[in-house]
């Protein structure tokens, strides 16, 4: 009998907003098994960075099989993406030029849907909704976000709030645990088919 081929490891390469997204797709990785599917993930951390660290590093890493940016909706308007990344972005989008105006001026959160609807352009942009990270953890533990909706002018009462009742959740715990005693496969199965964003992030870590 000839040898059995070994299968080739998918590169993955994210880079998260934050620790707390960290620890979710922690947990997600365990859950989804990516060491038994020939998934090798690789995730960094900006800690407080902006959207311009976190798509311009992940545009660095558009050699991989698959690479994603993950940050939260509430950068805008104060701290939107930089229009030499909006360049950059678009010649790996293969943005035309009769599209450029509206490029530029799209809001962060719907560049993906808009222009990379079917994600087959790296890479891929995941922006948390509602307001930030909180809120999309929130949906996908089945729990309802603080705020429904993003307003700028309430940016820091939103995001304090929207935190905090996912801190009360975890009451102390460790995090990665937690996600991993709420969640299952089954389970995010079933919710990823209600939350286009966490089905966009679980396919990031999948096959």
């Amino acid at each position: 009998m000839g040898k059995k081929k070994r299968l080739r490891n998918l590169s993955v390469y994210g880079h998260l907003e934050g620790k707390r997204e960290k620890f979710f797709v922690g947990a997600l990785v365990e859950i989804y098994d990516t060491v038994k599917n020939n998934i090798r993930p690789e995730f960094n951390d900006a800690d407080g960075g902006g959207p311009d660290n976190i798509v311009g590093d992940t545009l660095k890493q558009c050699h991989r099989d698959k690479a994603f940016a993950w940050f939260d909706e509430d950068f805008e308007p104060n701290k939107p993406l930089s229009k030499e990344l909006r360049c950059k972005l678009a010649v790996c989008w293969c943005i035309s030029e009769d599209d450029l105006t509206a490029f530029y001026a799209c809001s962060i959160k719907d560049l993906q849907q808009t222009y990379n609807p079917q994600n087959t352009k790296k890479p891929t942009l995941i922006v948390s909704r509602p307001v930030c990270a909180d809120g999309l953890i929130l949906l996908a533990l089945g729990e309802e976000p603080v705020h429904a909706t993003y307003i700028p002018a309430q940016n820091e009462t939103q995001i304090r709030e929207q935190k905090g009742k996912l801190n009360q959740l975890i009451n102390g715990q460790d995090e990665a645990d937690f996600y991993k005693q709420r969640l299952t496969f089954e389970i995010l199965e079933q919710r990823k088919n209600d939350l286009p964003l966490l089905k966009l992030l679980i396919s990031m870590i999948t096959k």
